[in-house]
């Protein structure tokens, strides 16, 4: 059981970050979409405090959704996306990122069974990420044919409201081995943003 009061200060602070999500480095700036799932925002957040995936989960569905997974009859086993993209904001290259949470099914073949790609370790100053590019259409907010990195945590059991479609990265087009990356990152472990830009390979 959530006790409500030892979480809440570290709570304000997490929804805080996934409201107001534009950070600067020396390198970049660094904006997240407002229209991200601060779901996913919140389950990250609670990680970095040391909290267990599903647990983190769990109280991100609780608080923003006042829903018990615990009791839920009605879960959906899904995917917990970070894509990472560079535009143009005025003349300045901005690192834009957005996060959404995608049904398991979509990646039954990319993450094909007993592979252990998804579990691929990088060496220290990198983190690893998928390279892919989206398709046609305003995808999950990056524009049609952007190369992204994606970061993926998962699977989890959460709520089934809101999921998205995952039609608009084609993963049924890749692999986990194909497009596998370690990419250098800049920044603290808990606020690590790609340290350049995604490119199409």
């Amino acid at each position: 059981m959530w006790c409500f009061s030892s979480v809440r200060g570290a709570l304000m602070v997490i929804v805080a970050a996934a409201t107001f999500g534009t950070t600067a480095t020396a390198q970049s700036t660094h904006t997240v979409l407002a229209s991200s799932d601060v779901r996913v925002s919140i389950t990250e957040g609670m990680q970095s405090l040391g909290f267990e995936l599903q647990d983190a989960h769990d109280f991100a569905v609780l608080a923003t959704e006042g829903v018990d997974l615990q009791y839920e009859e009605d879960v959906c086993l899904t995917y917990l996306v970070t894509l990472w993209w560079c535009d143009q904001d005025g003349g300045t290259e901005t690192m834009k990122s957005t996060k959404v949470r995608l049904s398991d099914s979509c990646f039954g073949g990319f993450f094909p069974a007993g592979n252990d790609c998804q579990d691929a370790l990088c060496p220290p100053g990198t983190r690893r990420y998928y390279a892919l590019e989206t398709g046609d259409g305003f995808c999950f907010g990056t524009p049609a044919g952007s190369c992204v990195h994606m970061e993926v945590s998962g699977p989890v059991e959460s709520s089934c409201d809101g999921l998205l479609s995952c039609s608009c990265l084609a993963l049924e087009q890749n692999t986990c081995e194909q497009a596998i990356k370690c990419v250098p990152v800049v920044g603290d472990p808990a606020n690590a943003t790609p340290e350049s830009c995604p490119a199409c390979d």
